[in-house]
């Protein structure tokens, strides 16, 4: 059980005290890189207007025609950011396609298929086939966020 104990400080920088008998616990590693990310945006543009996104809001992005899109719950957006970029920014997307990353928050279900593939239904019920080159890794990082 986690118990959570704020005390509000007038002045002074904030910080975050995490106590714990295992830093290494999958919901503690979830907390500390959901915080890591608390701050990131995602630039993008939606046909003549110019946006941040918060990781969160993405579902998945994809290379088509030398161009990344954003997919999110009710949109789709371009970003200059490459999927590579992606990855790196924040630790919930993972490469799951040569052209594709996705949230690992996102997905709702997954299924095996044939040839050692993945079909994840994200969301918005959209479904993502995971290619056999990239399941494994998705297997980690669903293991060990």
């Amino acid at each position: 059980m986690i118990f959570l104990h704020i005390t509000v400080e007038q002045a002074g920088e904030e910080s975050l005290i995490l106590r714990c008998p295992d830093p290494n616990a999958p919901h503690i590693r979830a907390l500390l890189a959901l915080l890591r990310d608390a701050d990131k945006r995602i630039p993008a543009r939606s046909q003549d207007a110019h946006c941040f996104l918060h990781p969160a809001d993405v579902l998945y992005a994809e290379y088509v025609d030398r161009s990344v899109f954003l997919y999110t719950c009710d949109s789709v957006l371009t970003t200059p950011l490459s999927l590579s970029e992606l990855e790196s920014l924040s630790c919930a997307f993972v490469r799951c396609a040569k052209a594709m990353v996705v949230r690992l928050g996102a997905i709702t279900h997954l299924k095996s298929r044939a040839g050692g593939r993945i079909l994840a239904t994200m969301q918005n019920g959209e479904q993502i086939l995971i290619s056999r080159h990239y399941a494994a890794a998705l297997r980690s990082a669903l293991h060990n966020p």
